[in-house]
């Protein structure tokens, strides 16, 4: 992680996020979608990456249509590697389960304390205000940060580690993950859908924007079984 959030030229540098799954082909570009969405002004870089990838690989259809009725077009993306230079650049690192939480922190050990699930750091910042739109007026003062909105996001992370110990637990360990969908029918893409939007919707307002959850149905059409499992 780098300390001093700042580019090259000394200008605040934006937020790095990194999302991670598997295979980086269904819910770490679909979650960073759902985020990069809410970015302004380049404030937020949000890039996904995958614990196993054998190649640059095209989202499975499934995923591809959940992701089009929620207005994220993934059609272009193939799937990248994760690696330690990734995590080293990232201020905030979001898997899809903790199995990829504790595969990122034994990659990157400094990185344990800003590498949570994504469900997880949606629970943890659920209980924080959200972010105040305007960075240059924060908290009702007319006086601009220094570093804008860039300074004000990496104190509000600053503010989710410190409240990690002591949030809310989930009711079950395994609430903190993803469904992973790969291989499964088009109904368990949706539904990994809905758990990624959900999340997105509490991490966007705690990073100052938001996401309008669609409404698709609970359980999408088609029941035809992905003929070959591969990793999602």
């Amino acid at each position: 992680m780098t300390a001093v959030g700042l580019a090259p030229t000394g200008a605040p540098r934006p937020l790095q996020v990194l999302v991670v799954c598997t295979g980086n082909l269904c819910r770490s570009p679909l979650f960073a979608g759902l985020l990069e969405r809410t970015a302004r002004g380049g404030e937020i870089v949000v890039v996904s990456r995958g614990t196993q990838v054998g190649g640059a690989v095209a989202v499975p259809a499934a995923t591809l249509a959940a992701a089009r009725r929620r207005g994220i077009d993934l059609a272009d993306h193939r799937s990248v590697p994760l690696t330690a230079e990734d995590v080293g650049r990232a201020d905030l690192v979001l898997t899809a389960t903790r199995s990829h939480r504790r595969e990122v922190v034994r990659l990157v050990p400094r990185a344990a304390p800003t590498t949570f699930t994504v469900n997880e750091f949606a629970r943890v910042v659920a209980d924080l205000a959200p972010a105040v739109p305007d960075a240059g007026v924060a908290e009702g003062r007319d006086r601009p940060r220094p570093g804008g909105a860039a300074a004000l996001l990496r104190t509000r992370l600053d503010d989710a580690v410190a409240l990690r110990g002591v949030a809310r637990r989930p009711a079950r360990p395994s609430d903190d993950d993803v469904l992973d969908p790969m291989g499964r029918r088009r109904a368990a893409h949706e539904k990994a859908a809905r758990q990624l939007e959900a999340a997105a919707a509490r991490v966007a307002a705690f990073l100052g924007g938001s996401v309008e959850p669609d409404p698709v149905p609970a359980t999408a059409p088609g029941r035809r079984r992905e003929r070959t499992r591969q990793l999602a």
